[in-house]
């Protein structure tokens, strides 16, 4: 047979979950002369064993197909082979004997196809342009410990030639916004400080320095130095260290992170902002009769009843509380329209976590509106 194709890979073939074989086109004999290669739908990609990932239907030189034993080739998926022919040499040619020509061209396309595998490899590195004269080494000479060439760079010294450095050279005079662009260099500037304009990508990792500029999106490490630029996402003020100070020319386009309505009435807390809405969410009705609950957990309540002279009423309170009535008083609502001499007693005292006494007596046989005021806990 021939080789009359020069390129020794097939692919890539992206799954569509209906398929399972597909196809090269470059010559093999055997096989174990072929490497298949699965790569996921998130990027991970895997070398796969004969036989137990994959089959080869072997059929010279117009190629073969590949066929995924663990069945189709799910959507996204994508499959790549190339030829893996064994650099050997297993043709005898003995003295004086027959000339077979299909042993002679089996042995000259098998050196054939050697030299495009070690050709592919060569496209895929990095070597000089075919028109260099300067006479540059792209070997590593002057550092031959592995050791030595840990953690650090390849870069041209100034003889051209590739060498293993701890320290980034000159990357040249480039303008702010040729900086901040997609797979650029962000160079620091004279002082050691970061002068790129505006940044627009992701920043991770932890920021020692001073940021003057606006910060528009998530800041979600610790801050321990002034915040004088304007806030415009969310201030989780658990993140900031107490000798931290906010200058009052930065604005919070959003809320900070406020207690729940538990935190605000347990009153330890102290890490969370107390908003307004936090406040009115651990509990008040401003209404008569009604109540509020004040941060630690202390809650006043207030309400009115209609009352006849000598009497004694027990109100049910509009909220129990949790552990203590503590204390309770009453007064009448009208004491102008009793007149000069008349006396008017009006008194409460606590009953139980959910009710209120309150007593009214007069010395004008009258009907009276009593306020009454409980606190507890």
């Amino acid at each position: 047979m021939t080789v009359p194709n020069t390129d020794i890979t097939s692919g890539p073939y992206t799954g569509n979950g209906l398929l399972d074989t597909y196809a090269y086109d470059f010559n093999i004999t055997d096989d174990t002369e072929i490497r298949v290669f699965e790569t996921t739908d998130l990027g991970v990609q895997t070398e796969l064993t004969l036989t137990t990932d994959f089959t080869v239907s072997v059929t010279g030189d117009t190629g073969g197909t590949v066929t995924r034993v663990a069945g189709v080739l799910p959507s996204n998926y994508e499959w790549y082979m190339r030829s893996n022919v064994s650099p050997t040499q297993e043709t005898a040619f003995a003295s004086q004997g027959g000339f077979f020509p299909d042993v002679h061209e089996d042995a000259f396309d098998k050196v054939t196809t050697l030299v495009q595998q070690i050709s592919d490899v060569l496209d895929r590195g990095i070597r000089l342009s075919d028109s260099d004269t300067s006479g540059a080494t792209v070997t590593i000479s002057a550092v031959s410990d592995p050791a030595d060439r840990a953690l650090k760079f390849l870069q041209f010294d100034a003889a051209g030639d590739i060498t293993a450095t701890s320290v980034v050279g000159d990357i040249g005079s480039y303008t702010v916004t040729e900086i901040n662009t997609a797979l650029a260099i962000v160079q620091r500037d004279g002082s050691g400080n970061f002068a790129a304009g505006t940044i627009t990508a992701d920043l991770v990792g932890d920021v020692v320095g001073n940021v003057t500029g606006n910060l528009t999106g998530n800041s979600a490490g610790v801050h321990t130095g002034d915040v004088t630029g304007d806030v415009t996402g969310n201030a989780d003020t658990a993140t900031l260290a107490t000798t931290a100070t906010l200058a009052t020319t930065a604005t919070l386009a959003d809320t900070v992170t406020p207690p729940s309505a538990a935190q605000v009435i347990a009153g330890v807390e102290n890490t969370l902002g107390l908003t307004a809405a936090a406040f009115v969410a651990a509990g008040q009705n401003l209404a008569t009769p009604g109540y509020v609950t004040l941060p630690g957990g202390f809650i006043l309540q207030w309400g009115i009843q209609n009352m006849l002279d000598n009497d004694e009423d027990t109100i049910t309170l509009p909220l129990e509380y949790p552990t203590a009535h503590v204390a309770a008083w009453a007064s009448p609502t009208d004491l102008i329209s009793q007149g000069i001499g008349n006396w008017t007693i009006a008194a409460a005292s606590p009953v139980s976590l959910t009710q209120v006494l309150v007593q009214y007596n007069c010395s004008a046989t009258d009907t009276q509106d009593i306020q009454w005021f409980s606190i507890g806990y």
